[in-house]
């Protein structure tokens, strides 16, 4: 027993010794992960590269060693995403990461913030999410996402905006006359908006008729269908409502299937192209909104920037938008709408 218990207390011993020598040994200082640069991505939808390409001018204060872009074109078709990058962003002195096909954990490839171009209301609105929980900052801009769920919606499409587009339509058809519209894809929050905004002005013009309204994505050829239909209901319409360029050149494509004059049925838009611009010389469309993409962007960025760096920012940003006719079309300043080559 005697050996036993000597045994025991050598070995304990032999233990307490080997324990207290290693926590007198000088341990190593954590390490410390150097803080490398900010990295955003810029998510736009295949056909909205133009305005995603805004945000590489953005002119947001981060100095380019500061910035990492990954641009990811995302498409609802096969929902996944692929990575574009822009000549202009070298340009710029941004460096491009790109990861190849995900499925949407964008969380995975980013570290600081993701602006988001949504086309869709709710289909964003889970990676949102996700992305929020990994402490990624999430902003929108054009089409916000439902509920709010991002941090900072920047977008043109106010009250206001539809406001406007009521007031030149009304101004083309002399305050009386049949409407049909085109508002937009359905559920779309930014189409939406707008739409309701047209109709809350227009509403103070009792001789102004909506007789047709059909909401669709926008498609060239779904607007010269559905403008075919609403011609062969009112072959006498006054004028068309249209939320963006693709569908006014459809409906424009309609009217000269059947033989219409340029002006004979009077056209607004928004957003739109150099395209969209040519038919508004040639007297097809009477009034534009053509947007502020650039501007658009270069908020987006500097809201993200303050974001990043703990500020506070509202929950919603407005851009202006504003009026250009035949008139003007030569004339207004395009710094805003158009990316510097």
């Amino acid at each position: 027993m005697k050996k036993l218990f000597l045994l025991c207390s050598i070995v304990l011993t032999a233990l307490l010794l080997i324990i207290s020598a290693a926590g007198c040994q000088q341990q190593p200082e954590p390490v410390t992960p150097s803080k490398g640069p900010t990295t955003l991505a810029i998510m736009v939808e295949s056909n909205t590269v133009e305005a995603g390409s805004s945000f590489m001018v953005s002119g947001s204060n981060f100095k380019p060693e500061e910035l990492v872009f990954a641009e990811f074109e995302y498409r609802f078709s096969n929902g996944r995403a692929g990575c574009v990058a822009h000549d202009d962003a070298d340009e710029q002195g941004l460096i491009h990461i790109i990861p190849g096909n995900h499925d949407g954990n964008i969380q995975n490839f980013v570290s600081d913030g993701i602006i988001l171009h949504p086309t869709s209301s709710t289909a964003l609105i889970p990676m949102t999410k996700r992305a929020l929980e990994a402490g990624i900052h999430v902003t929108t801009e054009h089409c916000p996402l439902k509920g709010g769920v991002s941090e900072c919606h920047v977008w043109e499409a106010t009250p206001q905006a539809g406001w406007l587009m009521g007031a030149i339509l009304t101004l083309a058809i002399d305050g009386k006359g049949k409407i049909v519209a085109l508002p937009g894809p359905p559920g779309q929050e930014e189409a939406a908006r707008l739409w309701k905004g047209f109709t809350d002005y227009i509403a103070n013009f009792p001789e102004v008729k909506v007789v047709g309204v059909e909401w669709a994505n926008p498609d060239i050829g779904t607007a010269l269908r559905i403008t075919e239909n609403f011609l062969t209901a009112h072959p006498d319409v006054d004028g068309i409502y249209t939320w963006f360029e693709i569908e006014a050149q459809g409906a424009i494509r309609a009217l000269k299937a059947r033989g219409y004059k340029p002006g004979q049925v009077k056209i607004i838009t928004a957003w739109v192209s150099e395209a969209t611009l040519k038919l508004v010389k040639e007297g097809w469309v009477q009034y534009v909104l053509p947007g502020s993409a650039v501007e658009v962007g270069r908020t987006s960025v500097r809201i993200m920037k303050r974001l990043i760096e703990g500020e506070g920012v509202p929950k919603e940003v407005s851009v202006p938008m504003f009026v250009v006719d035949k008139d003007t079309i030569d004339k207004w300043d395009r710094s805003k709408w158009r990316s510097p080559k």
